[in-house]
């Protein structure tokens, strides 16, 4: 009978893993990772505007990367390549941070860097001198201070209905 009543008794165990320590670790481990997430996005935000975009546009899911792939020069058709499992995710990240690393002038050893520790290299672009040369490393005629040149007006042809003006410059006829 004693043998019964022991196999139909049911024990529970149960351990509590959550302690004050590890609840206070946990929470001052998320704060420290909202930080370096507010670092991180006011330093994309600046690359953004350093590149001639304007800085909110990093906020928005999914158009931040179409407005990077335009700064970068990378045209937007590989970001199809993000949707192939892991290779075409990995592929596409190092193609977009070895672009980036271009477009502001820097070296393959910084691609790396953005690749591996890309935290710390986007603060670095963002705060860092550095400027924006152009989509893909190609510097635009005409930029200045890291910003993107503005398109240039096309020098008038000789036949054409325009009147030289004073010192040989070329004026354009009056609006009738």
């Amino acid at each position: 009978m004693d043998l019964l009543l022991l196999l139909a008794t049911s024990y529970s165990y149960s351990y509590s893993t959550t302690t004050a320590g590890s609840s206070g670790i946990s929470l001052v481990s998320s704060l420290i990772s909202l930080a370096i997430s507010v670092v991180v996005l006011v330093a994309e935000w600046k690359i953004f505007t350093k590149a001639g975009e304007e800085g909110w546009k990093c906020l928005i899911p999914f158009y931040n990367i179409y407005i990077l792939s335009k700064i970068v020069g990378v045209k937007f058709v590989w970001i199809l390549l993000c949707f192939v499992p892991f290779v075409g995710v990995l592929a596409w990240i190092i193609m977009m941070m070895v672009a980036l690393a271009k477009s502001f002038g820097k070296s393959g050893g910084f691609a790396v860097g953005l690749i591996l520790l890309s935290p710390i290299f986007i603060c670095i672009l963002g705060f860092g001198d550095a400027k924006y040369v152009g989509p893909g490393g190609v510097a635009q005629a005409g930029a200045t201070d890291g910003q993107p040149a503005a398109p240039a007006t096309p020098a008038p042809q000789q036949g054409d209905d325009w009147v030289n003006g004073q010192n040989g410059t070329q004026t354009p006829p009056a609006a009738a």
